[in-house]
C-alpha cells in the first residue's frame, strides 16, 4: 500500500488532546468543533481497510469532507482547519485537488489564509493493494492575534480506504516556516524520501464522502 499507517489517532495527538483541547480550557468554538470532528472521522474510520485499486472507478468524482491537523512539538501547538479533497476518477485524467482553510488552534487563536494542492494525481500501482494520491501541498496562515505567519512547503501522500473507498487519509512530508524558524513536518521521512529522526511535528488529515 502507499502508505504503511493504519488509521488511527497519532500518540502525539492523543497526548496533546489530553494536554489542551482535553481539558476544556480553549474557548474558540471552532476549534472544538474541529476537534470533535477528527475525533469522530478516526472512530468512524478506525477499521476501515485501504481500497483495492482495481475496484476505484474509472470515471466520476467523488468530494470528501473533513479535518487537517498540524502538530509543532516543542510548543504543544495544534492547528486544525476544515479540508476538502476532491478526486477526478476519469480514466486516464486522473487527479486529485485539496483545499484547506478555517484554522484555528489550541490557544483560542484563529487564522486566516488558504492552502492547497492545485494539481495531485492519483497513484497507481501494479500491485492491487496499492492505491493512493500525491501532490504539493502548501501555502500561507496568518494569526489573527499576533500576524504571525505560517507558511506551509510540504508534499501531502493519501489513500483511500474503506469497502467504497468513502474516506481519504494520508500525512504531510516537508517544511512549515514560523518567525521561529523552518520546522521539519512529516512521518518520519522527508519529500526526498530521507530519514529524519528529529521532526518538529507532525501533519494529518482525514476526510469522508
Amino acid at each position: 500500500m502507499f502508505l504503511n499507517i493504519k488509521l488511527c489517532t497519532s500518540a502525539a495527538l492523543v497526548a496533546l488532546i489530553a494536554g489542551c483541547g482535553g481539558s476544556g480550557s480553549v474557548s474558540q468554538a471552532s476549534y472544538s468543533g474541529l476537534q470533535s470532528e477528527l475525533d469522530g472521522l478516526f472512530a468512524e474510520a478506525g477499521g476501515a481497510p485501504l481500497f483495492l485499486t482495481d475496484d476505484l472507478p474509472v470515471e466520476g468524482t467523488s468530494t470528501y469532507n473533513g479535518v487537517i491537523s498540524l502538530l509543532v512539538y516543542e510548543d504543544d501547538l495544534q492547528v486544525l482547519g476544515d479540508l476538502e479533497v476532491v478526486a477526478d476518477f476519469e480514466l486516464g485524467n486522473e487527479s486529485v485537488t485539496a483545499s484547506a482553510d478555517s484554522f484555528s488552534d489550541n490557544t483560542g487563536d484563529t487564522y486566516q489564509g488558504r492552502l492547497e494542492m492545485p494539481d495531485g494525481v492519483i497513484f497507481f500501482n501494479s500491485d492491487p493493494s496499492d492505491a493512493g494520491f500525491t501532490g504539493d501541498f502548501g501555502g500561507t496562515l496568518t494569526s489573527n492575534s499576533t500576524d504571525e505567519q505560517i507558511v506551509v512547503d510540504t508534499l501531502l501522500i493519501g489513500d483511500f480506504y474503506g469497502s467504497d473507498y468513502e474516506y481519504v487519509y494520508g500525512v504531510l512530508r516537508g517544511e512549515i516556516t514560523t518567525s521561529e524558524g523552518t520546522l521539519q513536518i512529516n512521518d518520519g521521512i522527508d519529500r526526498n524520501n530521507v530519514e529524519v529522526t528529529n521532526a518538529d511535528g507532525f501533519v494529518e488529515f482525514i476526510a469522508e464522502r
